[in-house]
């Protein structure tokens, strides 16, 4: 009886690219970067809160933070590039946002009100930013919703799964913050992440379990003007180590 080989090249292809703790464990590895220290590692994150709590206020605030390397509350910032995706405002919006919280906006804080969706090329989009834009530090996408793809199917689990693993996938490969403004329906539940898990069966049904919980204690951006103290839920997916707190 005759054997037929397989080809090296398909041989290879099934090939699973393991590596054993010995080897792991003597390997340098670069440190995880933290965009926000103590808060904000590389990586995709999701900041959920009712709508009309100030989650834009405060994406808003951490972009500028993070643009200017100032401390976010008591974590210091790494000085960066940063591109917001505020897609459910206009520059005009923006703009008094802008004037009502800081006195200088820097050169290297970028905004864009309109994108293309997730699978329909805003992956290349981001690309091409960050590729122009080598130093970019931390992305704001401001909403989740504005950016999901409309598929053609009703497994909206796969659908769900399959747009954060784009996300991650290019906040991974570049070592940068994705951040996600998510937000949540009134409900009677004051945990935040339950109410992520309530909101969005199945979009929490793939991520509940994956995603790290750090609920911020709350804050004031300029308490003259604004005047607001909420508490949102931060999730974070894995391949960072969060400070946790209520």
């Amino acid at each position: 009886m005759t054997t037929v080989k397989e080809p090296a090249a398909t041989a290879n292809q099934h090939r699973l690219n393991a590596i054993d703790g010995e080897t792991l464990m003597t390997t340098p590895l670069p440190p995880i970067h933290f965009t926000i220290g103590g808060l904000l590692p590389q990586g995709l994150h999701i900041l959920a809160g009712a709508p009309k709590a100030g989650k834009s206020w405060l994406a808003l605030w951490l972009c500028l933070c993070v643009a200017k390397g100032e401390a976010v509350w008591e974590f210091p910032s790494a000085r960066g590039d940063v591109l917001y995706l505020c897609l459910e405002d206009s520059y005009s919006r923006i703009q008094n946002r802008l004037l009502d919280i800081t006195d200088e906006a820097p050169d290297n804080l970028f905004f864009a009100t309109m994108s293309k969706k997730l699978r329909c090329g805003l992956e290349q989009q981001i690309e091409r930013f960050l590729a122009e834009h080598p130093g970019t530090a931390l992305i704001v996408i401001d909403t989740l919703q504005r950016i999901r793809s409309i598929a053609n199917d009703v497994n909206s689990y796969a659908n769900d799964y399959r747009d954060l693993g784009i996300l991650k996938e290019l906040a991974d490969k570049h070592r940068i913050a994705i951040l996600l403004i998510h937000h949540l329906r009134k409900m009677n539940d004051d945990d935040p992440h339950e109410r992520v898990v309530a909101d969005c069966v199945s979009f929490a049904s793939v991520q509940a379990r994956k995603f790290t919980r750090f609920v911020a204690p709350p804050f004031s951006v300029k308490p003259a003007s604004l005047g607001f103290a909420r508490r949102y839920a931060i999730f974070t997916a894995p391949g960072g180590t969060l400070s946790t707190g209520s």
